[in-house]
């Protein structure tokens, strides 16, 4: 999205486009530390953040995976490892909803500790015992998609 401001001066109108201030303008950022440094056996951590998912601690693929907007995030557990989903974005409303069968149990509402709608969380866990690959998508933002693939 992008601002427009109309200025009045001396009669002359112009128009000044700011540049990008919305999430989703600019390419993934960079791959961020998880929320906590320690890793944790038995525990795989999807980094949500806003335009991107990354690979924490727990899946084979390694930490630090960055998956932008558009393409697919894959992370591969072993059965009954917990999975927990950390938000380290900054403004936008996030929710992790499983599509398919096997299905998992949908986060709630993940975002910004000083956000104005009371109630988001900012880390949200759960356990996935069987194997299968397990779908998901974001409910805001359906450019975020992937998988578990938990053998």
């Amino acid at each position: 999205m992008r601002r427009y401001f109309e200025i009045k001066h001396s009669g002359i109108f112009a128009i000044i486009m700011t540049v990008c201030v919305f999430p989703g303008c600019a390419p993934p950022a960079p791959a961020v530390a998880p929320a906590s440094s320690s890793c944790v056996t038995g525990v795989s951590q999807v980094l949500v953040g806003d335009n991107y998912l990354e690979t924490g601690c727990g899946c084979a693929e390694g930490n630090g995976t960055v998956t932008g907007a558009g393409s697919s995030f894959v992370c591969t557990l072993k059965a009954k490892n917990f999975v927990q989903f950390i938000y380290v974005g900054t403004q936008l409303t996030h929710q992790i909803d499983s599509i398919g069968s096997p299905a998992f149990a949908n986060t709630p509402l993940l975002g910004p500790a000083n956000s104005p709608s009371p109630g988001l969380s900012q880390a949200f866990g759960l356990q996935i015992s069987t194997p299968g690959t397990y779908q998901f998508k974001d409910a805001f933002d359906a450019s975020l998609s992937g998988s578990f693939v938990v053998q």
